[in-house]
């Protein structure tokens, strides 16, 4: 979006106008590139692509006296940072800028995973930038030391605790300054500037990450992210909140102006008014379209597949008496739905999606590990949602006996009699004990099929919501010698860098098993060209995200997803239910019609609608 779209502006909204009148957008589709930008301390053999000097240069029209940043919202696998580190390189301050208390560091959050990315994308591509990776219990507590570096690369976790500290202070009758300085060293310093990496963390503006966010110092604010809107318009709120933009920075405003009138209905005109800020302040490029008659990236095709994995007779009785227990326990609720309901319902919404996977995922009552509980979300722990299951009063045990169905028998060991029994029973033994899923069935087979087809040259990624749905694949690909690596966020960064070595390094390792929270963003799997998605998930941006760690900037193999479905189950009804974010998205960050359908009680209702499959 480079254009400023067409409207009629009433006099009286003055800061809405001066938005307007200040940013005199430059227009980036049309824009000549002739060569190569000269950016001081960037590396003679990096050449940006025609798409990234276009974003470069627009970057650095968004930053002067009248504006102060934006979103960079390029697809993944754009390249959007190599963008934001040409432009640290290219707009250091100057001895005026600093002597006016600015400091010389650029700021960078960024989830976890991804501090070793950004440090050693700096040091590829740029030379002489002094970079902080600000994390872990040794780290830097100096403000004037942090001040004083090129880049500081640091987690929205780091940034939530830090603003907890200083809230705390705020609070009491403690002078500012008394506070430990290794407690809210981040909010000692007027950063130059200040980077958001996969902005969408800070989507939910009641969070003590996206609340330091805001209250962080700088004098130019970024959001990267290939996913602005992943659920709803008033997560873009998050964003502008942070970027200060007048006058839809105020939640009031723009929850009169944007949020109310179009969860109405009246999409018309807030979806107007959204795309006038969006045009001004927001860069959005597709890898799929075109730019003055060429595409604009050339990557390998890329091919999705859904494919069905069909219950056995006693998975399919289990599924079916889950299913009725739960919808049973809903009829209370009709017509007197309430706030408190809503995780209620949703934590029986769960059981059946781990159902879909595994049955003995249903009877986990010890953690929730699903995608939905973000490690940037301090403010929500899932306690209240495992009582809501005990509340259920459904004995998941009974039903898995009742059904012919056991627990998944412990790991052996390499006990050779007992590992060819396995690979001889993936699916029943004599006594009826389930080995394997309809899905982890499907894995196996889907891994052996890419070995042939591939000579042993191709690798698989395997994304999961489910961290224990991993444990699952991964007790049965090492009885099928299948090397694979995890990465997830239980395992420390040091373990997660290992693992991402293996998959891009170690010819032996042909699969990464990962959950869709912790490697579906900001990491380059282009080792990778086969995409194994166990679960569709609510929302489509996420699995977006996944699929643009594989297809993007450096993948030379055609790029194969599949999407695995148990047919006549809750899965069906969630990919219906994509349609409708992806609609949404679609007409607040590219410009698509939209027919406004917000997800109500009846929406959720009928994903408990009971199978009729035996």
């Amino acid at each position: 979006m480079s254009h400023v779209p067409a409207l009629a502006i009433p006099k009286s909204q003055d800061k809405t106008r001066t938005l307007v009148e200040e940013t005199l957008a430059v227009d980036v589709d049309n824009l000549e590139v002739l060569c190569q930008p000269r950016i001081s301390g960037l590396r003679s053999d990096i050449v940006l692509m025609p798409h990234q000097i276009r974003g470069f240069t627009w970057m650095k029209d968004r930053e002067c006296e009248k504006r102060a940043g934006g979103i960079l919202a390029d697809e993944m696998g754009l390249g959007k940072t190599l963008q934001a580190i040409a432009r640290i390189l290219d707009g250091r301050p100057k001895a005026a800028d600093m002597k006016a208390g600015w400091a010389r560091a650029s700021l960078i959050i960024c989830p976890v995973a991804l501090i070793s990315q950004w440090s050693q994308e700096i040091r590829r591509i740029s030379v002489g930038l002094k970079v902080i990776e600000y994390h872990g219990t040794s780290r830097i507590s100096d403000p004037q030391k942090l001040s004083e570096v090129d880049v500081v690369i640091t987690t929205y976790a780091i940034v939530a605790s830090e603003f907890s500290s200083v809230t705390e202070v705020n609070h009491s009758d403690q002078p500012y300054d008394s506070k430990p300085l290794d407690k809210i060293a981040l909010f000692g310093v007027r950063w130059w500037r200040l980077i958001l990496d996969e902005a969408h963390n800070i989507k939910n503006r009641g969070t003590k990450a996206a609340g330091g966010s805001y209250k962080l110092k700088a004098k130019y604010r970024w959001c990267l992210t290939g996913t602005p809107m992943q659920n709803d318009v008033d997560e873009l709120f998050s964003l502008i909140h942070f970027l200060r933009i007048k006058p839809l920075n105020d939640w009031e405003t723009f929850k009169d102006k944007i949020s109310k009138p179009l969860k109405a209905g009246k999409s018309e005109e807030p979806m107007k008014r959204l795309k006038l800020v969006l045009g001004i302040i927001m860069l959005r490029r597709r890898k799929g379209v075109t730019n003055p008659g060429l595409p604009l990236l050339e990557l390998p095709p890329r091919r999705c597949y859904t494919l069905h994995c069909d219950f056995n007779h006693d998975e399919r009785e289990f599924y079916v008496s889950l299913e009725r227990k739960f919808g049973n326990s809903l009829d209370p609720l009709a017509g007197n739905f309430a706030r408190k309901d809503y995780s209620y319902i949703m934590v029986m919404l769960l059981r059946l999606r781990q159902a879909c996977d595994h049955p003995n995922l249903a009877k986990y009552d010890d953690k929730i590990d699903d995608a939905s509980t973000s490690s940037t979300d301090h403010d929500s722990e899932p306690d209240e949602l495992l009582q809501k299951f005990s509340e259920l009063k459904c004995d998941v045990d009974a039903l898995m006996r009742a059904c012919g169905l056991n627990n998944l028998t412990s790991c052996p060991g390499c006990n050779n009699t007992y590992r060819r029994k396995i690979l001889a029973c993936r699916i029943n033994d004599a006594t009826g004990v389930i080995l394997a899923s309809a899905k982890v069935n499907k894995v196996i087979d889907l891994l052996r099929e890419i070995e042939t087809r591939s000579q042993g040259k191709e690798k698989t990624v395997i994304f999961s919501v489910f961290t224990s749905m991993l444990d699952i694949l991964e007790w049965f690909l090492t009885f099928e010698d299948i090397k694979c690596v995890r990465f997830d966020g239980s395992m420390t960064r040091r373990d997660r860098e290992v693992s991402l070595n293996q998959i891009k390094n170690n010819e032996a390792v042909r699969c990464m098993l990962t959950s869709i929270k912790c490697g579906g963003t900001g990491l380059n799997l282009t080792a990778c060209n086969n995409v194994i998605l166990i679960e569709p998930w609510w929302n489509p941006a996420l699995e977006a995200q996944a699929f643009g760690r594989v297809h993007r900037i450096g993948q030379s193999q055609e790029v194969n997803i599949y999407k695995l479905t148990v047919p006549a189950t809750i899965e069906e009804r969630i990919l219906k239910l994509q349609e409708k974010k992806r609609s949404l998205a679609s007409a607040a960050l590219d410009g698509c019609r939209y027919d406004p359908e917000e997800l109500q009680l009846d929406d959720l209702m009928e994903l408990f609608q009971v199978s009729h499959q035996s």
